[in-house]
């Protein structure tokens, strides 16, 4: 299955949603029966190292680190997508998912961009400030936003960004209503 998906309308992208939320039920569901079976040393060592996750696009055994960090951006992506949607009603959006080339977000008629990413913290890796000065560096979209999940606040260093770079919105993503 392809990891581009072209998304033209919000019941799409909730579908998609819905899908990337299901493989972390099926997910639980393994460690669940792990944690009943096996020692603790067999439990963390198959969690490292064997394949009791599920690719949350594809439904196929992967490991369940690759997991959580491909479910986490895939959810950002996806609620970046609702959220220009709204704003820019009846345009479509293509999400280019996992390693795809390109922007992880763009509208069809590539007038708009976006990056996404989650991460412990906005500065982690420098990820939010590469992604900013990408999108600042393209001159031929209209409007350039970079979406971002993180359980950790940094206002003074997004403001700084947003400071440095006006022509690129930074969003920080909200997924409560997904996590208790």
């Amino acid at each position: 299955m392809s990891k581009v998906r072209t998304i033209k309308t919000i019941d799409e992208a909730i579908l998609l949603r819905n899908s990337v939320l299901k493989s972390a039920e099926i997910s639980k569901l393994n460690i669940i029966s792990m944690i009943s079976n096996n020692s603790a040393l067999d439990l963390m060592y198959n969690l490292k190292f064997k394949e009791v996750g599920i690719e949350p696009l594809e439904n196929k055994p992967i490991n369940l680190i690759e997991q959580l960090n491909q479910m986490f951006t895939y959810l950002v992506s996806i609620e970046a997508v609702i959220y220009l949607m709204k704003i820019y009603p009846g345009m479509s959006f293509t999400l280019n998912l996992g390693t795809s080339s390109g922007y992880d977000v763009e509208s069809v008629d590539q007038t708009v961009i976006a990056e996404t990413f989650s991460a412990t913290s906005p500065k982690s890796n420098g990820k939010l400030k590469k992604d900013v000065i990408r999108l600042n560096a393209n001159d031929n979209a209209l409007h350039k936003y970079s979406f971002y999940y993180s359980d950790v606040d940094s206002p003074v260093y997004v403001e700084n960004l947003k400071r440095a770079f006006p022509n690129v919105n930074i969003i920080k993503i909200s997924l409560d209503n997904h996590i208790k």
